[in-house]
């Protein structure tokens, strides 16, 4: 009878082990960019998290025009700077992609930043918008974000194939900038006062986030992998 009851057990939690074993691979399988529900709709997602960089980029990139902002999304430094800071879906905190974590905090003065177009992929981790362009959305340096890029890149609306703004300066009077039409970042300063796009991220996981299927999976067999051992035992 203990061999029996050893069996009852072991059976469920192999089970359990299985089915989290499928789940971790298909978390490993997956893209490092998690929908949120921001609006409180479920059916669609206002941001996606990234778990690589740890930040949360808006799902609509170009959402200084889509909110009334700005008439087309065009803005100084300054401006999007600005409009970065703003209450977001009732969130506060959003900010400009930084173009070196390392090397800022915020937009302090850097002379130079990692060429993701030639980095690996843990050192362009440093490059919050060369790692998108590269890593996130599948890039290619020459090339328009809009031409070459992975199934990710349709996650998002609004992708400009033009330059977007960082968060950080390269001095005074300039402020460093990423090419979305061709994936160039170093050496790639604008006057402030030019007019770039904006693209706002959030530190850390913002949003509601729904129980992926694996979860809901793993939860399921949890429960009748207990039921099942339940009704072994009553039958002993």
């Amino acid at each position: 009878m203990g061999n029996r009851i050893g069996r009852a057990v072991r059976r469920p939690a192999l089970a359990l082990l299985v089915v989290a074993g499928l789940m971790g691979a298909t978390s490993a399988a997956q893209a490092a960019l998690l929908g949120r529900d921001l609006n409180g709709s479920p059916a669609t997602f206002e941001a996606y998290y990234d778990d690589v960089l740890k930040i949360t980029w808006l799902a609509d990139a170009n959402y200084a025009k889509t909110s009334g902002f700005d008439s087309d999304g065009l803005m100084t430094w300054s401006a999007a700077n600005t409009w970065a800071a703003t209450t977001i879906y009732g969130i506060t905190g959003w900010r400009l992609p930084y173009a070196s974590v390392a090397k800022t905090v915020g937009p302090a003065a850097i002379t130079d930043v990692v060429d993701c177009a030639s980095a690996t992929e843990a050192v362009c981790r440093d490059n919050e918008m060369g790692y998108m362009f590269y890593h996130d959305l599948g890039g290619v340096f020459g090339t328009s974000i809009g031409t070459t890029h992975n199934s990710n890149y349709n996650l998002f609306a609004n992708i400009q194939n033009s330059f977007y703004w960082s968060g950080t300066e390269f001095s005074s009077t300039l402020a460093w900038r990423f090419g979305f039409d061709d994936g160039s970042e170093v050496s790639v300063r604008d006057n402030k006062i030019s007019l770039d796009f904006a693209w706002a991220v959030h530190p850390g996981d913002v949003g509601a986030a729904a129980p992926e299927p694996a979860s809901l999976l793993l939860m399921g067999a949890g429960m009748l992998g207990l039921g099942w051992s339940r009704r072994s035992g009553r039958r002993r």
